[in-house]
């Protein structure tokens, strides 16, 4: 099976943006949560939202992947060389699974409100944990609820990207898409220790 030109585009401009979120990981100091968060937000809306051109979004999702690297850089090497080998093992079989299924002409458009509904319920636990700390059982269990529900965000992105091509040719915001899952990924793997 050949990649079409788009989607591997989408697949450069992942895999240069895990580059550089890892290698900030590596290099620079922790930044605030609160702040890095703040940053990355307005920066997903602006790519994601906005008609601007490919090459200012493109330094945006930069400036995103680096924020992501400097809030997570508090992890020991340890915990994120096993997530992250972990993480691409996962998120490389569920992408072949989309493709795959895109490419036999299964529409998953029709998962995207039953994902939305999980990723709803782990966001308000999430948050709920905040200010009621969960039990280590129960941060497992949760963790692999999202490690469930993030495995199958590749599968739907992807199958989703392939045949709708939601962004049109715009691939930075498709691969954005892909980045979260495996961000989402590597956190919920980070999580289980």
């Amino acid at each position: 099976m050949k990649l079409d030109p788009f989607i591997s585009k989408i697949l450069l401009t992942l895999i240069i943006q895990l580059l550089i979120t890892f290698t900030a990981m590596k290099y620079f100091s922790s930044l605030s949560p609160l702040i890095a968060t703040i940053g990355i937000i307005v920066l997903l809306l602006l790519i994601m939202l906005s008609s601007l051109p490919i090459y200012i979004k493109f330094v945006f999702f930069t400036l995103v992947s680096i924020l992501t690297g400097m809030m997570l850089s508090n992890f020991d090497s340890a915990s994120v060389k096993r997530a992250l080998f972990g993480t691409i093992g996962v998120f490389t079989s569920m992408f072949v699974l989309g493709l795959i299924l895109a490419v036999s002409g299964y529409n998953l458009s029709g998962f995207g409100i039953i994902l939305f509904s999980v990723l709803s319920g782990l966001f308000i636990v999430n948050l709920v944990s905040l200010f009621y700390p969960m039990s280590d059982t129960s941060t497992k269990i949760w963790s692999y609820v999202g490690l469930t529900l993030f495995s199958f965000y590749v599968v739907y992105d992807i199958n989703i990207i392939k045949l709708n091509k939601p962004f049109g040719d715009d691939f930075v915001s498709s691969s954005v898409n892909l980045y979260l899952d495996f961000i989402n990924i590597f956190m919920q793997l980070v999580r289980l220790k």
